[in-house]
């Protein structure tokens, strides 16, 4: 009979990542993360999204900078890695 175990994940920055919230991408070697606002804007250059860079040292959260791209742009980069 086999048990129905709910396993956790074992590395520390898939733990963060999970804490952080399904709207975020973590580095996973450092403890900087992006943060994506919910909403979108559609603007003349295209669909804005915002994003936040943050870093949560010392458990502490804090947000170094804001970031405001488009998603066209970003799809294109993200097309380049196939």
């Amino acid at each position: 009979m086999r048990n129905n175990v709910v396993r956790f994940p074992t590395r520390a920055w898939k733990r963060a990542a999970n804490r952080r919230g399904k709207r975020s991408v973590s580095c996973i070697v450092t403890d900087r993360f992006l943060r994506f606002e919910e909403k979108v804007q559609p603007t003349e250059e295209g669909t804005a999204v915002i994003m936040h860079v943050m870093t949560d040292g010392n458990g502490a959260e804090r947000k170094l900078t804001t970031l405001i791209i488009t998603l066209e742009q970003l799809h294109g980069v993200l097309q380049q890695y196939g």
